[in-house]
C-alpha cells in the first residue's frame, strides 16, 4: 500500500483495537500510543502496515508481559530483529497481544490478563498460545500479525479464529530467537498470522533470509494422513475428507497414507523434548535481558498450573547428572524422526501431507477457566489440541494452517519438507483454486 493508504490503515486499525469487539474479545495486553510508533515519511512505496505483535516477541518501549504479571514490569529498550525488519519494510505495530502465560499452553485462557476469546464466536477459546494475534486479526483489527511456534502456537489459534497461520522451517528466520521469550530453542520460531495467504507470504518475504531450498519432488500430490482423520471429531474428520475430495475433482493426485509410528513417536518425544529445554530456556532469557527474577522466583508467580508444573518438572531434569545422556538421547530421536519424515516424502512422491489443523473444534472459554487448576484436565487437553501440529515442528519442516468456511474454528493443515518454504506456500496457492467455496475468506 502506498503512503496514504498506509495511514489510513493504520489509523483504523487503531480505531479498531480500542472498539468494543476487540475489548470484547481481550486481544491486547498493551495498545501502542500512536505517537510512539509515528507513521515514517520515508516509509516504502510498498508499506506493510499496521501489525500486531504477540506479547512475548519485543518491541521497544512496550512492556512485554510474556503473558504472565510476573513480566509486567519488563520493558525492552530495542525491537526484536525480526520487528526492527518489518519497521524498515513499513509496518506500525498497533499493540501487543495477549496469549496464553510464558506461551506454555494452546488456549490462551490467561488467568493475569483475562482469557482470549475466539474472533468466530465470544464463548470460545481463540486457541493459543498466541491466541490474542489470531483473534485481532480475525476480529478485522487489522490483517497481518506475528505470533511464535514450538508446538503450534501459531496454527492452533489461526484455524480456531478462522485466520491464516504459518510456521516456517526451524531457523528459516534467522537470529529470531532474540528478543523472544524462548521455551523450547530448538523448536521456537515467530510465525507469520494473516487473514490471506498472500498476507502470509508478505511477512515471510521481509522476515526470511536466503537458504538453499530442499529439493522438492515434482507434482503436487498431496498425502491424507489418515490416522489424523481418525483422532478427529466427526465433523472436523468430514471437512477435511470433503477438503481432499474438492482437490481429487480439480485433478490433484490425493492419496491416503499411513504415518501413525511417526504420530506416535511424537506422543512419547515431544513432551519429553519440552521438559528438557524449558526451564534452561527461561532461565537464558531472563539473566540475557537483566530480568531481576530467577526462575525459581518465576514459579510460584505463574498463574497456569499446567505451565507451573511443566517448569518444575524442567528444573528437575536440568539438575540431573545424567543431562548429557538425556540430551543425547533425544538427539538421535529427533534425528530418527526426521529421516522418517523425509523418507515417507520420498517413497510416497509427496509434496506435502494434509491433516486437521486440530481434531477438534474450539473449546469453550467458561470449560477451559473451569478446568484451569486441574492439572489432569489441562493435560488432556493440550495434548489434544496439539495432535497434529507437533509433528512439523520436531521435524523442522514448514506447516500452514488454512481456514475453512465449516465447522466453526477448523482448519486444513499442510506441511511440506523442511526447507520449503517457498514450495509449500506456492502449492497453497495452487490449491486454494480447487477449494472455492471451502477456504473462509476473512478479508
Amino acid at each position: 500500500m502506498d503512503a496514504c493508504e498506509s495511514e489510513n490503515a493504520v489509523r483504523l486499525a487503531f480505531d479498531r483495537a480500542t472498539s468494543p469487539p476487540a475489548r470484547a474479545l481481550n486481544c491486547f495486553t498493551t495498545i501502542a500510543p500512536e505517537a510512539l510508533p509515528g507513521l515514517d515519511p520515508a516509509a516504502p512505496k510498498d508499506a506493510i502496515g499496521p501489525i500486531v505483535v504477540k506479547d512475548n516477541i519485543h518491541v521497544a518501549r512496550l512492556p512485554n508481559t510474556a503473558g504472565t504479571a510476573a513480566l509486567r514490569d519488563f520493558v525492552p529498550e530495542e525491537d526484536a530483529p525480526a520487528v526492527a525488519r518489518l519497521r524498515l519494510a513499513g509496518a506500525v505495530v498497533v499493540g501487543k497481544t495477549n496469549m496464553h502465560e510464558l506461551g506454555i499452553g494452546v488456549t490462551s485462557a490467561n488467568a493475569a490478563f483475562g482469557a482470549v476469546r475466539s474472533a468466530l464466536d465470544p464463548d470460545l477459546v481463540a486457541g493459543g498460545s498466541s491466541g490474542g494475534t489470531g483473534a485481532a486479526i480475525g476480529c478485522g483489527v487489522c490483517s497481518l500479525g506475528l505470533g511464535t511456534d514450538t508446538g503450534g502456537s501459531v496454527r492452533i489459534p489461526a484455524a480456531f479464529n478462522g485466520i491464516w497461520g504459518f510456521r516456517p522451517s526451524t531457523w528459516r528466520y534467522r537470529h529470531d530467537e532474540d528478543g523472544v521469550v524462548s521455551v523450547s530453542p530448538r523448536r521456537d520460531t515467530i510465525g507469520p498470522m494473516a487473514d490471506s495467504l498472500a498476507g502470509i507470504r508478505t511477512l515471510d518475504a521481509v522476515l526470511a533470509h536466503f537458504t538453499p531450498p530442499a529439493k522438492a519432488n515434482d507434482g503436487s500430490r498431496i498425502g491424507l494422513v489418515t490416522e489424523a482423520l481418525a483422532r478427529s471429531s466427526p465433523e472436523v474428520a468430514a471437512a477435511v475428507t470433503d477438503a481432499a475430495n474438492a482437490l481429487r475433482r480439480a485433478g490433484i493426485d490425493v492419496v491416503e497414507i499411513d504415518a501413525s509410528g511417526m504420530l506416535a513417536t511424537v506422543e512419547d518425544l515431544e513432551p519429553r523434548l519440552g521438559t528438557f529445554e524449558l526451564a534452561p530456556s527461561l532461565d537464558y532469557y531472563l539473566s540475557h535481558y537483566g530480568i531481576e527474577c530467577s526462575v525459581d522466583e518465576l514459579i510460584p508467580l505463574v498463574d497456569d498450573s499446567l505451565a507451573r508444573e511443566m517448569i518444575r518438572a524442567s528444573q528437575q531434569i536440568r539438575d540431573q547428572p545424567n543431562r548429557a545422556k538425556l540430551k543425547h538421547e533425544l538427539d538421535r530421536q529427533l534425528t530418527e524422526l526426521a529421516e522418517a519424515y523425509r523418507h515417507l516424502f520420498a517413497e510416497q512422491g509427496l509434496a506435502a501431507i494434509l491433516m486437521p489443523t486440530v481434531p477438534v473444534c474450539p473449546l469453550r472459554v467458561d470449560d477451559m477457566l473451569r478446568d484451569a487448576q486441574s492439572l489432569d484436565r489441562q493435560r488432556d487437553w493440550f495434548t489434544l489440541l496439539t495432535t497434529t501440529t507437533k509433528l512439523a515442528t520436531l521435524v523442522g519442516a514448514p506447516s500452514l494452517s488454512i481456514p475453512v468456511t465449516a465447522p466453526t474454528g477448523c482448519g486444513l493443515l499442510l506441511d511440506g519438507l523442511p526447507r520449503g518454504d517457498d514450495a509449500l506456500l506456492s502449492l497453497a496457492e495452487h490449491l486454494s483454486g480447487a477449494l472455492t467455496g471451502i477456504l473462509a475468506d476473512n478479508r
